[in-house]
């Protein structure tokens, strides 16, 4: 969830970010200017990959929508290489990823945090690290997500760059998991959602409350477990509730949240917590969108 990129409050919801983007997108459309447009497209490509929304997220990083010339290069600066700016690279790397090219989309994340350090956009350098952290993860080379990750959340935090931090340790937080280190994955998981709480809003803690929840499960406590995975379930349902309406079922049916949902609800119910569980059981499809 690129919350740099999307939202660009701490208090604005998705749901916020997205009426404001569009607004703004109308407004270079019925002045029929394209200088600046890149700005308002590519947050918003990256907001509607987030939403499941993956066709029309594909449209906002082609090159008419990014205001590529004719040699490839964007307005941001960057592009040295062609391709338009880190940002536009980032979101085709996401997008790559989805389309289930995982190669390519390492090499495309590599090349966007290339070209955001050389054009001095730290965000994106560390969003594109954080990206490429995770798909290491997703494909179990956990040696190279460690240390990927343990040095981009340094990095971070060197910038002042908390939400970023943040996500880091939460992932960081998954590693340790799926290494069965369960105290330093319960640590990662306090860790991320104490930045996010003050910095980085609700996304990243769902997914920190999942993880410290699992921690503490693997540590056998269970009752802070359930309270974690309850605060997870509550995070989650804030946000599908300041969704747009025509966004709820194409979020939920991300891959991304569906793993999330069925971790907290299965969790859930083996704790008890039945009602809450089925609440959530209804969102679970049997074919979620790619994410």
């Amino acid at each position: 969830m690129t919350a740099e990129l999307e939202c660009g409050q701490l208090e604005e919801t998705i749901g916020d970010a997205y009426t404001s983007l569009a607004k703004s997108l109308d407004i270079y459309t019925e002045t029929h200017s394209d200088h600046g447009v890149e700005e308002v497209n590519t947050p918003l490509g990256h907001l509607l990959v987030t939403l499941g929304q993956i066709e029309a997220a594909a449209e906002k990083f082609e090159p008419a929508s990014t205001g590529e010339d004719a040699e490839g290069g964007g307005h941001h600066g960057g592009g040295h290489h062609g391709g338009g700016s880190p940002e536009v690279l980032f979101g085709r790397a996401r997008l790559a990823q989805i389309a289930g090219d995982e190669e390519q989309a390492a090499e495309a994340y590599e090349r966007a945090n290339y070209e955001a350090n050389v054009s001095g956009r730290k965000e994106v350098a560390v969003e594109s690290r954080i990206a490429l952290g995770r798909l290491y993860l997703r494909q179990g080379k956990l040696p190279n997500a460690a240390r990927l990750l343990d040095r981009t959340q340094r990095e971070a935090a060197e910038a002042l760059l908390r939400p970023l931090q943040s996500e880091a340790a939460s992932l960081l937080s998954e590693v340790h998991l799926k290494r069965g280190d369960a105290e330093p994955a319960r640590k990662a998981a306090l860790e991320s959602i104490e930045l996010a709480s003050k910095f980085s809003g609700r996304p990243v803690l769902v997914q920190a409350y999942v993880a410290l929840g699992d921690a503490e499960l693997k540590l056998n406590r269970k009752t802070e477990a359930l309270n974690a995975y309850k605060k997870a379930a509550a995070e989650l349902e804030w946000i599908r509730q300041s969704l747009l309406p025509q966004h709820v079922d194409s979020f939920m049916r991300t891959a991304e949240i569906q793993t999330i949902v069925s971790r907290i609800a299965s969790a859930l119910e083996t704790g008890g917590e039945n009602d809450e569980a089925a609440a959530l059981k209804k969102w679970l499809v049997s074919e979620p969108t790619a994410s």
